[in-house]
Formats: C-alpha cells, structure tokens, sequence
C-alpha cells in the first residue's frame, strides 16, 4: 500500500487522505493534467482502480487491476447487501460506502476521499491540508451540496458507516437509476435521502464536524473570464486562488488539451481553451474574438440542426396512418 505519513507544521497536524478513484474504460485527454496536479502535492495519495493501463503513473498513484464487475462482487461482499450497480455513472452512488469496500487499502490513512478525474489541483498542501488535521470529519468543497468532484471523509467508523446507517441507502444501491447520492441525491429528487443530507443532519445533532467553503470553479468559464494555472496554483482572474477546477461540460468542447510538460511551464485558459500566459493585450483581443465568433457559428449550426429535425418530425406526424 502507499505508505500514510502525516506532517507537522506549527501547531496544525497535516493528515494524509487517500483518494479512490476507480475508473472503466479509456481515460480523457485531461487525465495527464489530473495526474500531473496530484503529482504535485504530498497532502493526496491516489488508488486507481481501473481495467485501463494509464502510460505513466507518479510514485503517490497506486493502480490496482479491476473490472467493473469485480467492483460490484467486492461490494456486494464488504457491504452484505444487493447491490446491482447498472451502469458506471451508479459507482457515483456508491463513494459515501468506499471506506467499508476499500478498507484494506485505506487503513493507515487519517482520511479518505471520492471525487471525479477530470479536475485540474491547485495548491492542495497550502489549501486542503489545514483542514485535515484530525477534528474535522467530512471536508466538503462545495457550499450547495455538490462536492461530488471532492469529498474527504474521516477514516472512522462513524464517518465510515453513515450511509450504511440510512434506510435509503439499500434503495441507492439496487436501483437502475443514478442518484448523485454522493452529493445531493439531485437526480431523483429534493425530497431523496442523500450523503449530504445525512452529514448536515449529523452535524446538527453534534455528531460530526464538517468544513465547507473552499474555493473551487467548475464547468465552461462564463464569457470574460479567464484562470491561470502556474505549475502548482491555480488562480482565477480576479486573483482567487482555487483548491480545484472541475472541467465538467468543458471536455464536450473540441480542445486541445494541455500535456504534463505543459503544465509544468504552466497555462491559462477561458471558455475558448488553452493558452500561453505571457500572450500579449492584442493577441488575446484577437484570441478571443476569434473564439467567440466559434461558438456563435456552432451555436448557429446546432440551431440549424435541431429546427431540420423539427421540420421532419413534424412531417412524419402529418403523414397519414
């Protein structure tokens, strides 16, 4: 296993996490950016859990050969319950259970966490590390319920067994359906018992402690907007610095993605892609332009498209029977 170490600095007991990631199928053209940023901090290590051999891995990513029907054996086997796991978008629906299913590999580690491959890491020593300092119990990015990108849970029973605990949870894990449990269950439904439901009502009780609020962005930059990424920080225009960028709809766009090299030298991007961060006023004027005037002809194109197949729909419906 990847040896759990923890670091002191002043008063504050950095912990060590284990994210686990499994992962079917070809990785997307921003894992080398993913890998790369883990690289690039001690706070994480990494257990990928994959039928895929990835080209190169760094020394704190550990790969474990696995299909995705062995990953529906093992939980069904660690948590002695049905689990029908339908489709890949339901291991989402899984993570709350992963310190029970991983337990071998987790032990040793103060914490453990879920969340997605396409997120590019900032500064996670400087801005997650703090957090995990032994009296925190869930650190949850996002303020709205939506952490599903990252989400670290204390290595302890009553952190590690909350969802077990949830009646709705056998539900989760049999039905064909994908939940989003792991976040706000937004799938199925407000009303839906969900991870985050259980962690609030948790920390109402005084059961647990849970930090919120770390900065993050996701999904296409908005028009005006631009993030750069030096090699280790990643800082939106405004000099925010962030804990994460989460691609999201931004790997449906036609990009050529950064490689590792790439990103050491570092990089900034906006919803059009990726760039040089010493490219001049002007250029970018005419970078951008250029990309805008892009996306209007798409956005032309896709209007085109969907009012054609309108039309034929509509002409279909008017034949006679």
């Amino acid at each position: 296993m990847i040896p759990a170490t923890t670091a002191t600095s002043g008063t504050t007991r950095r912990g060590k996490a284990l994210l686990i990631l499994p992962y079917f199928g070809s990785f997307g053209p921003w894992f080398p950016l993913y890998l790369y940023s883990l690289a690039n901090q001690t706070t994480l290590d990494v257990l990928l859990l994959t039928d895929t051999p990835p080209t190169r891995l760094p020394a704190n990513v550990r790969r474990v050969e696995m299909t995705f029907d062995q990953l529906r054996e093992r939980t069904r086997a660690r948590l002695s319950t049905a689990v029908s796991l339908h489709r890949m978008r339901n291991i989402c629906d899984l993570r709350p259970a992963y310190g029970l299913i991983f337990e071998e590999f987790v032990r040793g580690y103060e914490y453990w966490g879920f969340g997605d491959e396409d997120v590019l890491y900032g500064d996670v020593d400087g801005m997650l590390a703090p957090h995990l300092d032994g009296t925190v119990d869930i650190v949850s990015p996002g303020t709205n319920g939506k952490s599903g990108h990252l989400t670290l849970v204390r290595n302890v029973p009553r952190t590690n067994e909350l969802a077990l605990r949830d009646p709705a949870f056998k539900e989760v894990l049999v039905s064909s359906e994908h939940w989003a449990y792991d976040e706000t269950s937004w799938r199925r439904g407000a009303d839906s018992s969900s991870f985050y439901a259980l962690m609030k009502a948790a920390e109402a009780r005084g059961e647990l402690r849970l930090h919120q609020g770390l900065a993050r962005r996701v999904n296409v930059p908005d028009p005006g907007r631009w993030y750069v990424y030096d090699g280790r920080r990643l800082r939106a225009d405004d000099g925010t610095e962030l804990l994460y960028y989460h691609w999201g709809r931004m790997r449906h766009l036609n990009l050529r993605w950064p490689d590792a090299e790439e990103a050491r030298r570092g990089f900034a991007f906006d919803r059009y892609g990726f760039y040089d961060p010493q490219l001049g006023p002007a250029r970018l004027v005419v970078r951008r332009s250029l990309g805008r005037a892009r996306e209007l002809a798409s956005q032309a194109r896709r209007r085109l498209s969907d009012a054609r197949a309108s039309m034929r729909a509509a002409k279909r419906r008017a034949m006679p029977t």
